[in-house]
């Protein structure tokens, strides 16, 4: 069951990860909810990015 039709919401989900294998992007894209992948540990540009995506 997919939860987004059940909260009537659009859900955007952001991952962030230690993960640095390639099968682990390629997988994540193929969710349409996730719309960032960002592997760990975050540098200050990345998170400056982060916030203007989220809108804070």
């Amino acid at each position: 069951m997919k939860i987004h039709h059940l909260i009537g919401k659009t859900i955007e989900i952001y991952i962030a990860t230690f993960s640095i294998l390639p099968k682990d992007l390629i997988r994540s894209k193929q969710y349409q909810h996730v719309k960032s992948y960002y592997t760990k540990p975050v540098t200050r540009e990345t998170f400056t990015s982060f916030r203007q995506l989220i809108g804070n």
